[in-house]
C-alpha cells in the first residue's frame, strides 16, 4: 500500500511540474557525457518544435535546430562545458521544423566525477519569444519617438515625488540637446534646473512651476535657457501632473519641451515689420487692407489699425461684405464707387480713386483708394490695397 502510495505521489508530481513547465514554458533536459543519453521533459520538445516522444532525442539534433547566426557561440559555450566542466547561461533562437523561429532563455550545470570531470550537464530552456518580440516593439516605438522627437526638436520629462519631494528626474535624448548637456548632466532638482533658465525669466518659471506642483494643473509657459556654451535658446514647456494612488505625495510631473527659438525670431521679426508698418501707416496717414475670395465669393477681410482709425471704426467693426463696405461710403459717390470697384474686379484691373467717406460720428473725410488683384497657389484669389487721407489736401 505504501509503494502504491508513493507511486500516485510521484505521478502526481510529476503532472504538477508537467503542467508548470507548461504555463511557465520552461522545459528541462539532462545530456549524459559518458553514454550521450539526452533527456527532454515535455516542454523541451514543445520548444524545439516537436509533440512530446515524437522523436528520440539527441544532442546532434538539437544542435541542429539552433539558428544559424547563434549556432557559433552556441557550439563554443557547450564546448567549455564538456571539457571544462563551465556552466552557462545564454540566450540563443531555435528554428522548429515548420521554420518558426523562437528565442530561448537556456542554463545549464555541469556535474563533474571524483575525478573532476564534467561527467553530465542538466538545465533548463524557456521559450521567451513574447518578451522579446515585446522588447522589440518597445525599441522600436521608442526609436520612432526620439526620431519623431528630434525632427520636432521636442523634447520629453518626468520629475518624480514621493512624500512631496521631488526625488528623480529623467530626461529624453532630445531634451538633453536641446539644453545642451549629456545625459549624465540632467538637473535633479529644481534649483538644479534653474541655473539653465535665463535670469530674467526665473521669477515667471519659478512661480508657474509650484502653482502647477501645488494645484496639479497643466503648466504652460515659454521662456529662455541658457546653454553651458552660453547660447541663449527659448523653449516653451507643458506638463500635466498624474498622481500616485492612494498615496498623498507620490506623483509624477510629465512634460515636454520644444524649441521654438526659430520661431520666435520669425514672430519677433513680424512683430517689428508689422510695429514699423503701423508707424508708418500713421505718419503718412494711410491704411491697408486685404479681402480674400473663393471664386466671387468674398471670404474674408483685413483692415489695418490705421485703415479704421480713417474710416473711424473699431477693429472689431471692419464690414466683412461689399454691401456693408458701402455703407460707409458718401451718398453722393456711393454709386461711382460701386461701379468702378466692380469693372476693376471683374477684369483684374487696378483700381485708383479718389471720394468721401462719411464716419459714424458724421464725419465726411476724402480718401484715394488704390487697390489691385493677386493670386497664387498660397493663398489664392485676393484683392489687396491702401487708402489714404486726403482730407486737409482737398
Amino acid at each position: 500500500m505504501e509503494s502504491k502510495h508513493d507511486w500516485n505521489a510521484l505521478i502526481k508530481s510529476e503532472a504538477l511540474l508537467s503542467a508548470a513547465q507548461r504555463l511557465s514554458r520552461v522545459g528541462n533536459w539532462e545530456l549524459d557525457f559518458k553514454t550521450g543519453r539526452v533527456f527532454w521533459s515535455d516542454e523541451c520538445f514543445r520548444t524545439c518544435g516537436f509533440e512530446p516522444g515524437e522523436i528520440a532525442p539527441d544532442y546532434e539534433t538539437f544542435a541542429s535546430l539552433v539558428h544559424p547566426g547563434d549556432k557559433d557561440r552556441f557550439l563554443k559555450t557547450v564546448g567549455r562545458a564538456q571539457s571544462h566542466g563551465e556552466s552557462y547561461t545564454m540566450e540563443f533562437r531555435i528554428v522548429q521544423p515548420d521554420g518558426s523561429v523562437r528565442h530561448t532563455d537556456n542554463i545549464a550545470l555541469v556535474e563533474k566525477g571524483d575525478d573532476g570531470s564534467p561527467v553530465r550537464m542538466m538545465g533548463t530552456i524557456q521559450d521567451i519569444t513574447e518578451r522579446k518580440e515585446s522588447e522589440q516593439a518597445l525599441h522600436e516605438s521608442e526609436a520612432r519617438s526620439a526620431e519623431a522627437q528630434q525632427i520636432a526638436n521636442m523634447g520629453d520629462w518626468t520629475v518624480y515625488f514621493e512624500h512631496g519631494e521631488q526625488v528623480r528626474t529623467h530626461w529624453s535624448a532630445q531634451l538633453c540637446r536641446i539644453y545642451g548637456i549629456e545625459q549624465d548632466g540632467v538637473p535633479q532638482g529644481f534649483d538644479a534646473y534653474m541655473n539653465l533658465v535665463h535670469p530674467d525669466d526665473r521669477d515667471t518659471v519659478a512661480r508657474a512651476w509650484f502653482r502647477a506642483v501645488d494645484s496639479g494643473k497643466p503648466f504652460n509657459e515659454d521662456h529662455r535657457i541658457v546653454r553651458p556654451n552660453g547660447e541663449v535658446r527659448c523653449v516653451l514647456t507643458k506638463s500635466q501632473t498624474f498622481f500616485g494612488g492612494d498615496a498623498p505625495g507620490n506623483e509624477r510631473l510629465v512634460g515636454s519641451a520644444t524649441d521654438v527659438t526659430e520661431r520666435k525670431r520669425v514672430e519677433n521679426t513680424i512683430a517689428d515689420s508689422a510695429a514699423r508698418m503701423a508707424l508708418s501707416e500713421r505718419v503718412t496717414k494711410t491704411g491697408s487692407w486685404a479681402i480674400h475670395f473663393e471664386g466671387k465669393r468674398q471670404t474674408e477681410t483685413y483692415w489695418s489699425e490705421q485703415q479704421c482709425r480713417i474710416y473711424g471704426i473699431a477693429q472689431n467693426d471692419v464690414p466683412q461684405g461689399f454691401a456693408e463696405f458701402l455703407t460707409h461710403i458718401h451718398e453722393d459717390d456711393c454709386a461711382r464707387a460701386a461701379q468702378s470697384w466692380t469693372a476693376a474686379l471683374d477684369k483684374g484691373q487696378t483700381l485708383d480713386m479718389e471720394h468721401r467717406i462719411v464716419r459714424p460720428n458724421g464725419e465726411v473725410r476724402f480718401v484715394r483708394s488704390v487697390s489691385g488683384m493677386i493670386e497664387d497657389e498660397t493663398s489664392g484669389r485676393r484683392v489687396v490695397g491702401t487708402t489714404t487721407d486726403i482730407t486737409e489736401r482737398e
